[in-house]
């Protein structure tokens, strides 16, 4: 998800500080991963242990073509907001 080629210093630096650059810059990834993963971990946390916003995930999800992804989304953007909130943003 994260890595693309380092290629921008192919050229302008040896091949040495090219191969420690890219190995800098996978620590990086490597943690950047981790924390996405531990974030996502937290999130799925929380819908599964609130009754309320596991029933609307549940809501979202079934309807065809909505996975987890775009369900956690549409729960973070309407931040629990009722039918009647929702409609009162024309």
């Amino acid at each position: 998800m994260l890595q693309s080629p380092l290629t921008d210093s192919d050229g302008f630096i040896s091949k040495k500080d090219h191969t420690a650059e890219k190995k800098s810059c996978q620590k990086t990834l490597d943690t950047l991963t981790k924390d996405i993963k531990q974030i996502q971990a937290d999130i799925a946390d929380t819908i599964a242990n609130d009754p309320y916003l596991k029933e609307l995930y549940g809501y979202i999800q079934s309807v065809k073509g909505i996975g987890p992804a775009i369900a956690t989304e549409l729960l973070i953007i309407t931040a629990r907001a009722t039918p009647q909130r929702i409609q009162g943003h024309h």
